[in-house]
């Protein structure tokens, strides 16, 4: 009962915060220390020579900074302050979750906008691409870390995603010195995708869909989007490998998505709950 109040209220509490409020103002999200603190070494840091060497220290250096600090913060709280403990976390949590921003920037793909003029293919896509990998990084991923080392391991993971999202391209800018952030992010959503495509498949109860996921989701340039994005190619019956011209998404196609999102949630939410409250 005891891992219940501490580890899955929290959740449960930051899961209905995202779900009624959706994501806060940018001005006053917390990744906006992130931003500031990385912005601030990039300058220095990303010039001149072992750009590769300097992008690791970048990433260790700062997650390790972020995991120690939250971790002796997070063990006063428990110790002295329960309420605050519970009520941070919560917070924490709202923050890293963000199933509202992608189920409203879906529903703004999908739906007529203003003027009445459906959205291109190519923004419907792109939609659809973000909300499989969105559900695996902006809610599995989470979720999977909180549970597994709190909010410390959480917040750490974050922060190599906001890095990747960050430094992590393929540019003359970045090239060398954002290839660890990259790989960091590549192996931290090594389990969230798949857990995230083995969710969609067990909601949708089609059985032809893990043969296409598994035959197809390697394919993927990311080794992560593809798992998830195959899952939801096999059961809405659409390759979304294809070239964005073949690709047909329709309402219904991306209200079956849509409601799939939400049920991958509330399984995950309910099946931790579960675990917790007997644990």
């Amino acid at each position: 009962m005891e891992g219940f109040i501490r580890v899955f209220l929290p959740l449960l509490a930051g899961y209905l915060l995202d779900f009624a409020i959706g994501d806060l103002p940018s001005a006053y999200r917390p990744e906006l220390f992130f931003k500031r603190a990385i912005n601030s070494v990039l300058n220095w840091m990303n010039c001149g020579t072992m750009r590769l060497l300097k992008g690791a220290m970048l990433v260790v250096i700062s997650t390790g900074v972020v995991f120690i600090v939250t971790t002796l913060i997070w063990s006063y709280l428990l110790e002295f302050a329960v309420p605050a403990y519970l009520l941070l976390s919560t917070l924490m949590i709202y923050w890293s979750l963000g199933s509202n921003k992608l189920i409203q920037n879906g529903d703004a793909a999908f739906n007529k906008n203003k003027e009445g003029n459906d959205s291109s293919a190519y923004t419907r896509y792109e939609t659809v691409i973000s909300m499989s990998s969105g559900l695996s990084k902006r809610v599995v991923s989470p979720v999977f870390y909180y549970c597994l080392g709190g909010i410390p391991l959480m917040l750490s993971s974050q922060l190599i995603h906001y890095l990747d999202d960050r430094i992590g391209y393929k540019t003359t800018e970045f090239e060398d010195f954002g290839k660890a952030a990259a790989w960091s992010d590549d192996v931290i959503n090594f389990i969230p995708s798949r857990i995230t495509a083995v969710l969609i498949l067990l909601i949708s109860r089609n059985s032809a869909a893990w043969k296409y996921m598994m035959n197809r989701g390697h394919l993927h340039a990311s080794p992560n989007t593809g798992y998830p994005l195959m899952a939801i190619s096999g059961v809405i019956g659409i390759d979304l490998l294809l070239p964005v011209s073949e690709v047909k998404l329709s309402r219904v196609h991306y209200a079956y998505i849509r409601s799939l999102h939400y049920a991958v949630i509330l399984v995950l939410v309910v099946a931790i709950g579960i675990y917790y409250f007997n644990w």
